[in-house]
C-alpha cells in the first residue's frame, strides 16, 4: 500500500482497504508499504499532517512490511459506504465508488520492526528470509496455526 494508507491500516484507523479488483484469497496477510509516493498520497498527507493525525509523510516507513492482518471479508465498496455506522474516516482514507471492492482487514497487528521487502503490485507470496523475519516480528498475534506460510503480502495496485 502506498503511505499514508499502509500505516493508517498498521494504526487502526482504517479497517477497509479498497481495490479495483478482486481476490479469492482469504486469510494471513502482509501489509506492504510502497517505496514511492503518488500525488494522490502526497496530498492525503499533507492533509493529515496538518491535523496533526500524522507526523510528516516522508518520515513514514517505505520499502518494507510495517504490519500483518487477516484478509476476512471482500465487499462491494457501495455496501460498506452505506453501511450504517461507519465511521467517516473510512469514507476519506478509500475509494468507495461504484464497482470497487473494499477488502476487510481484521486482527491487524503492527511489527516491532519494519522489515525492508521489495514490493510488486498486487498479491504475492513474500521471500522465505522476509517471511521469517515477519513471523518473528510480530506482536500478539493470534495462534501460530493462524500464520502458517505462505503469508501474501497486499503491495500497492
Amino acid at each position: 500500500m502506498t503511505q499514508p494508507w499502509g500505516s493508517l491500516v498498521a494504526v487502526g484507523l482504517k479497517q477497509f482497504e479498497t481495490r479495483s479488483w478482486c481476490t479469492t484469497y482469504r486469510g494471513p496477510i502482509a501489509i506492504h508499504a510502497a517505496k514511492k509516493l503518488t500525488w494522490e498520497a502526497v496530498e492525503l498527507g499533507v492533509k493529515l499532517q496538518t491535523e496533526g493525525v500524522i507526523d510528516f509523510l516522508e518520515n513514514l516507513p517505505r520499502g518494507c512490511v510495517i504490519a500483518v492482518a487477516v484478509l476476512n471479508r471482500i465487499w462491494p465498496a457501495r455496501i460498506i459506504a452505506e453501511r450504517p455506522g461507519l465511521h467517516p474516516q473510512e469514507l476519506r482514507f478509500g475509494d468507495f465508488s461504484a464497482g470497487r471492492y473494499a477488502w476487510e482487514l481484521t486482527d491487524v497487528k503492527i511489527l516491532e520492526r519494519t522489515i525492508p521487502c521489495t514490493g510488486r503490485l498486487g498479491l504475492f507470496e513474500l521471500p522465505p528470509v522476509v517471511l521469517s523475519q515477519v513471523l518473528c516480528s510480530r506482536r500478539a498475534v493470534p495462534t501460530a496455526t493462524e500464520w502458517e506460510p505462505p503469508l501474501r503480502t497486499e503491495a500497492s495496485g
